[in-house]
């Protein structure tokens, strides 16, 4: 088994099996985590907002 094994295609398939998304997955985790982080600071603590509307948002970001 060869280091370069799997990069003959490397252009022809998806770039999301290789290259950064798969070594530090953590990079991608990170951003998240900081999108949900700044969608809280933002939200005013006397917002009137109900679980579903908060769940709903969080996963917007989640999912983005």
């Amino acid at each position: 088994m060869s280091y370069h094994d799997g990069y003959q295609n490397l252009y022809t398939s998806d770039p999301d099996d290789k290259g950064m998304s798969v070594i530090n997955p953590l990079h991608r985790i990170q951003t998240k985590l900081s999108k949900v982080r700044q969608l809280l600071d933002d939200m005013p603590d006397d917002d009137n907002i109900t679980a579903s509307e908060l769940k709903q948002q969080l996963l917007d970001v989640i999912n983005d």
